[in-house]
């Protein structure tokens, strides 16, 4: 048992990076309520908390000049939710200055695309007026601790204590659910710093805890065939992206089919040395695993 932990450990080094502090779960029930995450219990459907602007359109500096104003400056939203900002100025230019987490329409609406914090600017000549905009996820069921250069001792004291340490030597820690039960968290560290993250768990959690919901709300595809999985980015291509997803399916020991779900910054993917060695070890982990 203990080599294939080892061999899941090879693949995770080469494919792992991350992006926040976020919490780890609860085990999730025998017949879970796919409506009720592990993580969080807030699944609300609503655009969320607003911070009201300036409400007279009209209102003039301390010289007397005309300021452009909106109804909101600060807006949190839930994903694939609308609000519709206003302001009572004609000829107005409206523009997103991150369209992948919030778009605007040239008559001010937004659309809430993915989980991220942006701008939405009002112009109108020289003129400009702000909104933030804070985009939060439904779905929180696949979050891990991914905080990049965290020590050892920083992840051990954010696991939840229920969890088992299944791994812990080199620069690889994984823990379990009692039993050896999925989810399993795998955590990969270089110069006594986090610099990865992975997530297994078996199809049926995958599919029962919709984890392609918890991936749309925070990445786009950019490759269906990726090495036999698929490529996500926290952004629309790849240039304009700092983190990559890579989700694979596998099989363990006892042929139980899984899924992989590993973050890497994009500049990994950037290098054909660094996607040859992926490969690589991709393919000797199939071979170890077939021996079992």
């Amino acid at each position: 048992m203990k080599e294939m932990i080892k061999a899941f450990l090879l693949l995770s080094v080469f494919l792992m990076a991350g992006m926040m502090v976020t919490s780890c779960g609860d085990e999730p029930e025998a017949e879970p309520d796919k409506d009720k995450p592990w993580h969080d219990q807030d699944t609300g459907q609503n655009p969320g908390s607003q911070e009201p602007g300036v409400e007279d359109p009209d209102e003039e500096d301390e010289n007397g000049n005309f300021q452009l104003t909106l109804n909101m400056t600060s807006l949190s939203m839930k994903y694939k939710n609308e609000f519709q900002l206003q302001t009572e100025e004609k000829n107005v230019e409206w523009e997103s200055m991150n369209p992948f987490v919030a778009s605007v329409d040239n008559n001010g609406k937004v659309t809430a695309n993915h989980v991220g914090v942006t701008t939405i600017i009002l112009r109108k000549g020289e003129k400009t007026a702000t909104c933030k905009v804070t985009v939060t996820p439904k779905n929180k069921n696949f979050d891990t601790i991914i905080t990049w250069g965290a020590s050892r001792s920083q992840i051990k004291a954010e696991m939840p204590p229920h969890l088992d340490i299944m791994v812990d030597e080199n620069q690889q820690l994984l823990y379990t659910l009692p039993e050896e039960q999925f989810p399993w968290y795998g955590f990969s560290f270089k110069d006594g710093g986090l610099n990865g993250s992975s997530i297994y768990v078996t199809d049926e959690l995958y599919y029962n805890y919709n984890a392609q919901e918890y991936i749309d709300e925070r990445y786009a595809l950019i490759e269906s065939d990726y090495f036999d999985g698929h490529l996500y980015a926290n952004a629309y291509n790849l240039r304009d992206a700092s983190i990559a997803l890579s989700v694979f399916s596998d099989e363990n020991i006892n042929n139980e089919k899984l899924k992989i779900m590993v973050c890497e910054p994009v500049y990994h993917l950037k290098s054909s040395i660094a996607r040859e060695m992926l490969k690589m070890k991709k393919d000797k982990y199939k071979k170890i695993n077939k021996r079992k």
